[in-house]
């Protein structure tokens, strides 16, 4: 296949080092050289005094520490398990460090990896893209960091050496990059756009001794990519008995969070605007509380399939008050629901209600504050199992 790589921004390693790809040998999950490697890169974050800025770069660097790796690798029983081969990741450009948590899902699955970054200039990928540069070890043979253009001829070349294509980054992307065809034996993973919700508990609320915490938290899940990840909360669920002063306190801490931490520009302005009317000419009973146009709350008095619809970001949510239980909320676990958060709600009951009714969405169950933490299990599917191989022996 031949291709024209002028397109090609070479962020680490390089197209050399992708042709020998196949005469790597293929290395077993949760190698030794893979955590060392990856504790490696940890120390070098950890002493950049430029990381200090970037909370998301902070998390990376202490979810890749040895003893967090050695904490996942616990879980896994069965260690006779070999990477698949290539990788090639696709990156989402909505979440700036996402390429490196992908990446480090295709080195402990034993592959070797080529990622694919967004283009779009973040200060954080240029730091530690720098730092991983910096490391002389025989993992940095398995990782290829680069940027390209829409280019369907690269993305072809990329998906023929694929062993498994990984595609984050919503519907529209995983239909574009679709057209790209993989070889027979390949598989692929996809993360397809999805929505979240956060459940509280007013009675809970009320008796909470820490509600400023609480609201970073909550801001943290939602503001800090704009409502844009698919993790961030897009309704929230109230249940109690002091729905009415709960929510009202826990709107005026988050309004002075959001007045603290966050810059919103006029178009965002008007497009919370524009958005909440159109949904106000499609259903009845919706209420609006604005707070200096950084937040928005619509209250609804009833619950579709098709809500998602009217989603959007900037500090846009819908509110909806529980009746009596649970089964309200079933119209939105559809497969587009990925994360609940929570405060001071019943887990147990809510799994018996998502289980019991074999709902198709829901992934992850959570505490407010928690939604971005990364998993190797995302959106269900095990990264280490769907990247790696067994040998059946009988």
């Amino acid at each position: 296949m031949r291709v024209n790589f002028d397109d090609i921004r070479i962020l680490h390693g390089s197209l050399e080092k992708i042709e020998n790809f196949t005469n790597l040998k293929n290395l077993s999950i949760f190698c030794e050289s893979v955590i060392d490697y990856l504790n490696t890169l940890s120390k070098g974050i950890f002493s950049d005094p430029r990381c200090r800025k970037f909370p998301d770069l902070i998390t990376f660097g202490f979810w890749i520490r040895k003893a967090s790796l050695l904490s996942m690798r616990d879980k896994y029983n069965n260690f006779e398990r070999i990477g698949r081969g290539v990788v090639f990741h696709i990156s989402p450009s909505n979440v700036p460090i996402n390429f490196a948590y992908s990446l480090v899902a295709g080195l402990l699955s034993g592959n070797a990896n080529i990622v694919r970054l967004s283009s779009k200039a973040f200060e954080q990928v240029d730091i530690l893209c720098e730092i991983i540069n910096k490391i002389d070890h025989e993992i940095s043979n398995y990782i290829v960091l680069l940027q390209y253009p829409h280019n369907k001829q690269i993305t072809d070349y990329f998906s023929f050496l694929a062993d498994t294509r990984i595609i984050w980054g919503g519907d529209e992307t995983i239909e574009n990059i679709r057209t790209s065809p993989l070889k027979p034996r390949a598989n692929e993973i996809t993360f397809a756009d999805r929505n979240s919700m956060c459940i509280i508990n007013s009675d809970e609320y009320l008796k909470h001794r820490n509600k400023d915490s609480l609201a970073v938290g909550f801001y943290n899940d939602t503001y800090l990519f704009d409502q844009n990840a698919c993790t961030a909360p897009k309704i929230i669920i109230w249940e109690g008995k002091g729905i009415e002063k709960a929510r009202s306190i826990f709107n005026a801490h988050l309004h002075n969070v959001v007045l603290e931490k966050y810059k919103q520009s006029p178009i965002q302005s008007v497009q919370k605007y524009l958005k909440f009317t159109y949904f106000a000419t499609q259903f009845d009973h919706c209420t609006l509380e604005k707070k200096d146009n950084l937040l928005y709350f619509i209250r609804i008095g009833e619950l579709t399939s098709s809500l998602d619809k009217y989603f959007s970001n900037s500090g846009f949510f819908f509110e909806y008050f529980i009746k009596k239980d649970f089964d309200e909320l079933i119209p939105l676990f559809s497969e587009k629901m990925q994360t609940i958060s929570y405060f001071g709600v019943d887990i147990e009951l809510l799994k018996k209600t998502i289980y019991e009714h074999h709902v198709r969405g829901v992934d992850r169950i959570l505490p407010i504050g928690q939604t971005l933490d990364f998993n190797l299990v995302w959106d269900g599917f095990d990264l280490i199992s769907s990247m790696s191989r067994s040998i059946t022996i009988i």
